[in-house]
């Protein structure tokens, strides 16, 4: 994810820390190899449970799980995090302990796997609404996605042979639109979907990251990708489509 300041922070399960990438050290060398990063270990047996988001302050919000709560016990937690202090968060809240569940922030609310967090407001802007529905092989119909904007309501709906997701935890955009991640077979593509109708695509790499690790905004997006060292990954930064 993209924090307020334009560094990237990634969230290293396999090593278990924070990485922070300044792409800003490389701009200023025209060096890529002088790209700056940070690095503050997790707490031992901790580790992060779903992709972290930010919010338009640049606060973060993690679930995490291990030895947590009152006599270390195994559990998962909410962190809130500043950038700027990594290792302590400001604040914890009981979270759902399940892997890879999605936090939506909203302008009222911090969402945790369908669950609300009591006592937190989040710093963001007006997005649109946006619904997943699942294909109903009863019916025939395919996944659908469901976009409200300004009082407008548009659904798409993808073929059996598409298999749509929303592309990270803030897939909505301040202009309205939704970023959607489609997988066809071994083809990977990005979807912007827009309140008209359109549906504007761009082919991306396949398997970008199986821990679906991305993020996007309103100039672009960033996705970690598997390079030719399977110890490495890259970070790529796409325009929208």
């Amino acid at each position: 994810m993209r924090l307020a300041d334009g560094r990237v922070l990634i969230a290293d399960t396999a090593n278990a820390r924070w990485v922070v990438v300044d792409p800003s050290s490389a701009a200023a060398t025209n060096q890529p190899s002088s790209i700056g990063t940070t690095e503050v270990p997790w707490p031992s047996g901790i580790s992060v449970r779903s992709q972290p988001a930010v919010d338009d302050a640049g606060i973060v919000y993690a679930v995490m799980s291990g030895p947590l709560g009152d006599g270390g016990t195994q559990g998962a937690e909410l962190w809130v995090l500043d950038p700027s202090n990594l290792a302590t968060p400001m604040s914890t809240h009981p979270a759902p302990s399940v892997g890879g569940v999605r936090i939506e922030l909203t302008p009222t609310q911090v969402i945790v796997g369908g669950t609300v967090i009591d006592g937190l407001t989040p710093t963001i802007g007006t997005r649109p609404d946006i619904e997943y529905i699942a294909a109903d092989p009863a019916t025939g119909i395919g996944t659908r996605i469901r976009l409200v904007w300004h009082g407008v309501t548009t659904t798409f709906e993808y073929p059996s042979n598409e298999s749509p997701e929303f592309f990270g935890p803030m897939p909505g955009l301040a202009d309205g639109s939704v970023i959607v991640l489609v997988t066809e077979q071994s083809r990977e593509f990005v979807d912007r979907l827009t309140v008209d109708g359109q549906v504007h695509r761009l082919e991306i790499p396949p398997a970008g990251s199986v821990f679906g690790a991305g993020w996007v905004e309103q100039d672009g997006f960033l996705q970690l990708e598997m390079s030719g060292n399977p110890a490495q990954w890259n970070l790529v930064k796409y325009d929208l489509p």
